[in-house]
């Protein structure tokens, strides 16, 4: 049986580039490096294997507040669907330098927190711009609001700012 009680987190946001230029800067490592992660944060490292089955891996590199140090954060997944200029549906995933799955506990967010995403991120042409929408779905309420609680939208929402400065 289907679980029809899906909560969703969507992020959208829209770009003045045209809808292959918002591709790219997604999808090629170099241009990933320019705008992964909120303000104040870098991207020492985008390593992409852009096919499904293949995997990403990402570091940003920065301070999750100001009284604690430089820190570099991984993320991870692997492409389940790629339509290409369209839409890209992955996992996504705390991870280690080599992309092993590191429970999310360990970065001090709360326990409902997903291990695991699926994130849909669609590309909408809108003449010579680009609606790019990000979507995750969780099986609960309490995923949800842990993610919520953890400020995911807001992360996001930086990270779109300084992708959409890259795309100038």
């Amino acid at each position: 049986m289907e679980n029809t009680n899906k909560q969703e987190l969507l992020i959208t946001r829209v770009f003045d580039a045209p809808r292959e230029k918002v591709w790219r800067a997604w999808t090629e490592p170099e241009k990933i490096m320019k705008w992964w992660g909120p303000e104040n944060f870098t991207s020492p490292v985008a390593k992409v294997n852009f096919k499904v089955g293949g995997e990403y891996l990402y570091c940003m590199r920065g301070k999750a507040s100001p009284d604690q140090p430089v820190t570099d954060f991984w993320s991870g997944g692997k492409y389940l669907e790629i339509i290409p200029y369209e839409k890209i549906v992955c996992t996504d995933r705390f991870s280690n330098e080599n992309g092993d799955l590191i429970d999310p506990v360990l970065f001090g967010v709360p326990e409902e927190f997903p291990k695991e995403n699926i994130m849909t991120v669609n590309f909408y042409k809108l003449g010579n711009k680009t609606r790019l929408t990000i979507l995750y779905e969780t099986d609960s309420e309490a995923e949800l609001e842990a993610m919520i609680n953890t400020k995911m939208k807001e992360g996001w929402e930086a990270s779109l700012e300084k992708l959409a400065q890259s795309l100038k």
